[in-house]
Parts: structure tokens; sequence; C-alpha cells
């Protein structure tokens, strides 16, 4: 396989017209290699330096793989990327442990709070989180997502809209939308070979947050996640249902569940504050002038330099997690409901009587501070995707 690999890169370099005509022909060997997620096995120096020299030597080769308008070692990053056969091995995701416990969900009922407060975000009731729970420290990013999708090609997974091998456009599995990677905006793309993460405004976005994913790819992933780590999986991707929530595998938090780690712990003061850093009380929250507070925390309407962030820029919040308040909206598991009425109190996800909208909470960098407070609520469809929603993923480690 790695002489395969060898001979299409010489077909590369130095057929490269020819590029186009080969690279079909080795669409069966299509496999990943580590493009982000922290992998235990990670490529050689020499690889990379390798790839440099390619870089100096072949500054004029027409095949522009990634997109970016220039031609370099990401481009030959993602050629062997679709070609060098074997696993990127276990991919990790940084997790913060979370003790069970409970909190006060919905509107604080506070002066700023009601202020700029929704109807749906009431009534407050108690809420009990009867369990531990592992918390992913970022939302998930493009080069992560990447990576998930070039494994599931790599296993003939994928499909196009009609059901036939994925060649192009929207990504599909078992007939559900995972990606509108047909959408400009998307910050993934496909090459023929592989899915590569896009430069923007000579900007990689490789770390920032993974938008256009749906909520059905969400959960595809938690599944892809909890697989590469031998758990078992929480869905039916058939179905789209949440089979086994308390397995130790990976799933999207419930509602309840994001707004408990969403806040922070008991000991912070700010815990039913606007946001569990605080307030700016000499801010308009449906404005979207500049706040010196709201920066150190948050990617929001007022900061933004025209897109999404890199995770993790910003501070975070007293559990440690970063962008709970702006950047990308996140999925949640619940169906939308458009208030609190008969919600359940054990911190588990509200999905009955279905809906045909899912939950996002957080905000993200396009939205006013108060649809970023951390009582704050809203929905999408769960087989489209957006710019502005992501995710990030949590599980329920096996009981000490």
């Amino acid at each position: 396989m790695v002489f395969r690999a060898f001979q299409f890169l010489f077909s590369f370099i130095i057929l490269q017209p020819m590029l186009m005509d080969v690279g079909s022909s080795y669409g069966t060997s299509r496999s990943v290699v580590d493009v982000g997620l922290r992998s235990k096995h990670h490529a050689s120096s020499t690889f990379f330096s390798f790839a440099l020299d390619w870089k100096r030597q072949n500054p004029k080769v027409g095949s522009d793989i990634d997109g970016n308008q220039v031609i370099d070692s990401r481009d030959l990053v993602y050629l062997l990327k679709g070609l060098v056969g074997g696993p990127a091995g276990t991919p990790e995701i940084a997790m913060v442990n979370i003790a069970s416990g409970s909190f006060l969900m919905g509107n604080s009922d506070s002066p700023r709070d009601l202020a700029y407060s929704f109807s749906n975000e009431f009534p407050r009731h108690e809420v009990k989180i009867t369990r531990r729970l592992e918390v992913g420290v970022y939302e998930i990013s493009n080069r992560q997502y990447a990576d998930f999708l070039n494994h599931a090609l790599s296993e003939g997974l994928l499909r196009n809209s009609v059901g036939g091998p994925y060649t192009d456009g929207d990504v599909y599995h078992n007939g559900r939308r995972l990606m509108v990677v047909s959408n400009p905006f998307c910050d993934i793309g496909f090459n023929r070979v592989a899915f590569f993460v896009r430069v923007r405004e000579k900007v990689d976005q490789s770390d920032h947050p993974a938008g256009f994913v749906t909520w059905d790819g969400s959960i595809a992933f938690c599944n892809w996640l909890s697989e590469m780590n031998d758990l078992v999986p929480c869905y039916n991707l058939v179905t789209g249902a949440l089979v086994s929530p308390n397995s130790g595998g990976y799933r999207l938090p419930s509602e309840a569940e994001w707004e408990f780690f969403g806040r922070g712990p008991v000991s912070n003061p700010n815990r039913y504050a606007p946001y569990s850093f605080g307030d700016d009380p000499t801010l308009n929250l449906k404005s979207c002038d500049r706040s010196l507070i709201l920066d150190e925390y948050m990617v929001w309407c007022g900061n933004n330099r025209g897109w999404s962030e890199a995770v993790g820029i910003r501070r975070p919040n007293p559990y440690g997690l970063h962008d709970i308040h702006g950047n990308v909206w996140e999925w949640c598991q619940d169906a939308w409901h458009a208030n609190y009425i008969g919600a359940p109190t054990d911190g588990s996800a509200w999905e009955f009587p279905p809906s045909n909208f899912r939950v996002v909470r957080g905000g993200s960098w396009t939205y006013r501070p108060q649809q970023c407070r951390s009582a704050s609520r809203d929905f999408n469809i769960p087989n489209t995707g957006d710019f502005f929603i992501g995710f990030r993923v949590v599980r329920n480690p096996p009981a000490r």
C-alpha cells in the first residue's frame, strides 16, 4: 500500500497533468492519517521535512488540492492522506470530569436576566444531575470532523443525496445528511481524494469549530469516536435514536446537562448571573457595542472578525470549558419545547413528544449577547447545518 502511495506521489510531482485521471483509479485505497485529532501514532518529523523540501523544489506544481490558492506541503499531506493505508490511531478528545449535582435551570429571575429574557426560559426549576459527566473542553473542530469524514470515506460508509457512493456535495449516511459541504461557506471541502479544511482569508480554519454539521452529523461523529475508543456507541444511526445513553460512549449533552456545566459549579459566584463569568452591567445586551469583559470569554457580534474563531482562544468557564458562550451554538440531544412545563428534572434529554426541531445552546459569533446568556436557548432543524452551529461531546464514564 505504501509503495502504491509513492507511485502515485511520483505521478503527482512528475506527471501532474494526469492527476485527475489517475486519482480516480485509487478511490478504493482511501484511508485516513492524523489530520488534527491527537493520536497515539504521529507522523515522523522526517516526513514533514520531506514535505517542506517538496514544496521548495516544486513551487509551480499545478495541483492545489486544498484550494488555498497556494501549492504547498498541505497539498502533499492531503494527497497522501487519501492513499496511505491504516487507521490514524485512537482519537483523543480533551475532557473535563464534572461531578453530579443539582442546580436551578432557566432564567434566574435577576433584574438583568429578566430584562433580556425570552419566554422559553421559564419556568425555573430544579434539576438533579445524577451521574458524573466527562465534557469536551472544546467545541469539535473542522480538523477533527474532517478526520471523521475521511475515516468513514475509507470504510465506504458515506453516500450522496440519492444514496450512491459519495463523490461530491453534501454528505449522507443511512439517508441522513451529516454535513452541508455544498455550501460555499462550509470550511470543509472534498477534492475527489479526501476531505480537507479550507483556508479563509489566508487563515487556516482547522482549529475553528466545525459548522454546517447537522444534528445527525453530530451523533454520527459521537458513534465514530466511541468505536475508535472501543466504547459502546450511544446511537442507532438508522433511526437516530439514543439507545445507550449510559454506555460510556460519546454523545450530545442533554439540554439540562449543557446548562449545568455551562453555568459552572456551586462554588461559582456567577452561577446564576447572565453569564458563567458574570456580566457587564453597563452593556445593552441587545446591542453589539464593545465590552472588554465579554471579549475575554466569548466571540460574539461585538468582537468577531467576520467569522468564527479557533476554539479555546477565549478564557474558559469555571469548569475549564471554552466557548460555552458564543463562537458557535451547540447542538443538544433534546427535542425543542417552547417552555419548561413538564421538563424532566433528572437531567435526561426531553425527547417526547417529538418535535421537528432540536435544541441549540450557547449563542454564536453572529449573535447579540442577549442570546449568549446561560439561560438563552434556541432550536434548528436536525438535518440542516449552518455556519453558526457546531457541537461538543460528553460521556458518562463508568462508576468508580
